[in-house]
């Protein structure tokens, strides 16, 4: 994985929020990164439609065999328009 070199800026965050965040063990400037990173890199380039699928795969597969075994609605309700 090629990473990125880091550039370090200032941001002000509201005192509740930042209490917040932390009392949830979480980084400020870890959540600012991946807000931002959400807002201007496409899901492709930060890796986060990959993991989701990964995340998911059990449910997507559950999902196509829904679908394959019952069809989907649209599908079911075009037999009452013949």
């Amino acid at each position: 994985m090629n990473v990125q070199p880091k550039r370090t800026v200032m941001i002000e965050v509201d005192e509740e929020v930042a209490r917040r965040i932390e009392a949830e063990g979480l980084s400020v400037a870890a959540e600012a990164e991946r807000l931002l990173r959400r807002r201007v890199l496409p899901p492709a380039a930060s890796g986060e439609a990959e993991r989701w699928a990964e995340e998911n795969r059990e449910a997507i597969a559950w999902h196509q065999r829904m679908l394959d075994e019952h069809g989907t609605f649209a599908e079911r309700m075009a037999k009452f328009r013949r």
